[in-house]
């Protein structure tokens, strides 16, 4: 149908026109983090400390050491384009500070319940300015502080149900503040940065500050995996058109991963650009694998008339002349970095001479002995009150021939089949064959136990055997997991806040959000924990859990433990690494509940290796311990000759 008459035009209400506009520069706790973050850099700030509650959605507070606002200027700190970075449009092309548009403050008072303290230097009093819709509801009142300011919103999103809705989990929103707290560490690394959960006496995130060199930022923040790999690079454009110079952080082409990271800034403004990422893959195609990306950081700093950074409501994309130019420049600078450092690769392969140097000395001595003493029944005993270790074995059916360990499926996901490789590459085929052909003779304590394969008694850790075992097992039944139903579901929730409240220092309300936080982790991990590895949460509990022990129920006192494990331990970020952590974690699970819920877990655990019919034991058993050849037959028996 169409409507006879024309609508009629009217012009917006004030409230209607910021809330749309808030919109626009708010989008999630982090969007606001990073204007408030900038807003502290502009003040010249050397130290900024960040306090998050339920991903922001219910607080979030920044306190910084810088300039701090002037008593008069917080009547109008919170009305729109209201700044003291710029006063007239030209001065955009050479503009050196984060924020012009006087928009932050304003946009973050229309969506949540804002409140400034703030002191400048050098009055001994601060003052409180509470704020609603860009005006002040209270203060400025006089209260105690430190020079500089803090400026906390709680309730974000209260008036706008829809946006509210649309949020992640609290563990969501915190791991996006997290991130772009590391990239303005990273830009930043002379000032001293922190980042923690409100309650919490730890930071999850902590810059030093000081520092001169980015790459120590950097290894402070991810570690020394990949910084270990990183290149440092710095160049300046020789070309009199492109006044550009470039410095930051390149991975070799010893490292990759799954997913394409790009750490960009120009001007020290954090920014996106789709042809500068183009440019980084463009370089590492011929390097990496198919289907393999690199990390890159990179710090562009180009002259400011050439520069249009008034082209989006957030400010995360720039417009600047010769961008063909740039493109080549940048691409040329990481060429040049990785021409140097790509003269060698490192590949993962089994230690030469360890397992090889071991097959080659037990075969050399046995096969020739074995036939002699299978041909030669004249071995007695020198005691007869001694049992003999042949007494212990117990039946096997050979029905059919065994499977070949190394054999498996080969999988779909190519991160599967390289942990499923690592396997075979890491194993000892000595003591595979040794292991997988034992009888079990006895205990000797809560983790240890002879065995005897042929002519040996050996004494292993069956422990840490069964933890390889469940891991392998975890992998190779990897998306075809038989499951444990728990009806009704286990709640985890409760479960969790006392394990919290009585294993740490935390309140009960602390104690409460944490495990709330940690259920809705896992419940918006359940899809994929449900489809590969037969484990799925949900609100109400634990419904599923894979068979690892056959049907054996673990002891679920361990749960809460392992629910932790899973949301703080595991590498959520990277597809191999996440698998692996995730089987690692379930085998931790399994064996400590078996060992601690069953009088007989030596049994349980010995059958563990039996039942994996493609189990390879690793060659670390044998340097750590966990697997020592005792004694043989041949030593204990003296072979006389009857006449």
């Amino acid at each position: 149908r169409f409507c006879s008459m024309a609508g009629r035009i009217q012009k917006l209400s004030e409230d209607v026109i910021n809330r749309i506009a808030a919109g626009e520069v708010v989008l999630r706790p982090a969007s606001a983090l990073k204007e408030l973050l900038e807003n502290s850099l502009d003040a010249q700030s050397t130290s900024i400390s960040i306090v998050v509650k339920q991903g922001g959605q219910k607080l979030l507070q920044i306190t910084d050491n810088g300039c701090g606002i002037r008593k008069e200027d917080l009547e109008i700190v919170c009305e729109r384009f209201t700044t003291s970075k710029l006063k007239q449009y030209d001065e955009l092309q050479s503009i050196s500070t984060f924020g012009f548009r006087g928009e932050a403050l304003a946009s973050v008072s229309h969506v949540a319940h804002l409140s400034i303290v703030t002191c400048c230097r050098p009055s001994d009093c601060a003052f409180l300015c509470r704020y609603r819709d860009g005006s002040v509801v209270e203060g400025p009142t006089p209260c105690a502080g430190t020079p500089g300011t803090t400026v906390a919103f709680e309730d974000l999103f209260y008036n706008m149900p829809a946006r509210k809705r649309a949020q992640g989990s609290a563990a969501e929103e915190y791991s996006r503040i997290l991130e772009v707290v590391q990239r303005y560490s990273l830009q930043n690394p002379a000032v001293q940065i922190s980042c923690k959960k409100f309650g919490s006496a730890v930071a999850d995130l902590r810059s030093p500050g000081g520092c001169t060199s980015t790459k120590q930022v950097a290894e402070m923040i991810f570690g020394s995996t990949l910084t270990r790999e990183l290149i440092p690079i710095y160049q300046c454009s020789d070309a009199p058109a492109v006044a550009v110079t470039m410095k930051g952080l390149v991975s070799n082409a010893n490292y990759s991963r799954q997913k394409l990271t790009v750490i960009l800034f120009i001007n020290n403004r954090l920014v996106e650009s789709a042809g500068l990422r183009k440019v980084a893959e463009d370089v590492y195609e011929e390097l990496l694998p198919r289907g393999q990306h690199p990390w890159v950081f990179m710090s562009l700093s180009l002259c400011g008339s050439n520069v249009d950074v008034n082209v989006h409501p957030t400010k995360k994309q720039v417009h600047f002349l010769e961008e063909e130019a740039v493109f080549q420049f940048v691409g040329d600078s990481i060429r040049e970095a990785l021409r140097g450092r790509n003269d060698s690769r490192s590949f993962a392969a089994p230690l030469p001479g360890l397992s090889g140097k071991r097959s080659s000395g037990r075969h050399g001595e046995s096969e020739s002995k074995r036939k002699l003493l299978s041909s030669n029944p004249t071995r007695v005993r020198t005691d007869t009150r001694q049992l003999v270790l042949s007494g212990f074995r117990v039946a096997r059916d050979e029905a059919g021939p065994r499977r070949d360990p190394g054999v498996s499926n080969v999988h779909e996901l190519t991160s599967v089949n390289n942990l499923v490789r690592s396997i075979a590459e890491q194993a000892d085929s000595v003591w595979t064959e040794s292991l997988t052909q034992s009888v079990f003779v006895g205990s000797v304590s809560e983790d240890l136990a002879l065995l005897q394969t042929g002519s040996q008694l050996i004494l292993v850790n069956l422990e840490a055997v069964a933890l390889e075992a469940a891991y392998q097992m975890l992998l190779r039944n990897f998306g075809c997991h038989k499951a444990i139903c728990f009806a009704p579901p286990i709640p985890i929730s409760p479960l969790l806040t006392s394990f919290l409240k009585s294993h740490g220092s935390c309140s009960l309300a602390e104690a409460q959000e944490t495990a709330d936080a940690a259920v809705a982790f896992l419940v918006s991990k359940s899809e994929m924990l449900s489809e590969y590895f037969g484990m799925c949460f949900a609100k109400e509990g634990l419904q599923r859990l894979p068979q690892v022990f056959g049907k054996a129920v673990p002891d679920l006192s361990a749960l809460p433990l392992f629910c932790l494990t899973l949301c703080t331990q595991v590498d959520w970020g990277e597809e191999q690494s996440c698998f692996e952590g995730l089987c690692r974690a379930l085998s931790h699970f399994f064996v400590s509940s078996t060992q601690r819920a069953s009088p007989n877990s030596l049994r349980v655990f010995f059958e563990s290796f039996h039942l994996c019919k493609s189990f390879r034991a690793p060659v670390r058993l044998t340097t750590d311990g966990s697997a020592i050849e005792l004694t043989r037959l041949e030593q204990l028996y003296r072979i006389f000759e009857r006449c």
